[in-house]
């Protein structure tokens, strides 16, 4: 048996969000569709984009999308 963390829980989460919703989001939404404080969102998915699981679009259009297709 293994046990999950807290953060690592959030972090599947958020990525089982962005494939739901298949395109580009923000932070903002990520943290108000999971109820989860924006810093905690921020530091989460700057941990997943070091690890290629999420991209970051900058600009005012910018916001999150998954790397590659959920299917994958």
């Amino acid at each position: 048996m293994f046990r999950v963390t807290k953060a690592e829980e959030q972090a599947v989460r958020l990525v089982m969000r962005m494939a739901i919703i298949a395109c580009k989001v923000t932070l903002a939404d990520l943290a108000e569709a999971e109820n989860l404080p924006e810093p905690t969102v921020a530091k989460l998915l700057g941990m997943l984009r070091r690890k290629g699981v999420v991209e970051a679009l900058r600009g005012r259009n910018g916001g999150y999308v998954l790397s590659r297709e959920p299917a994958a």
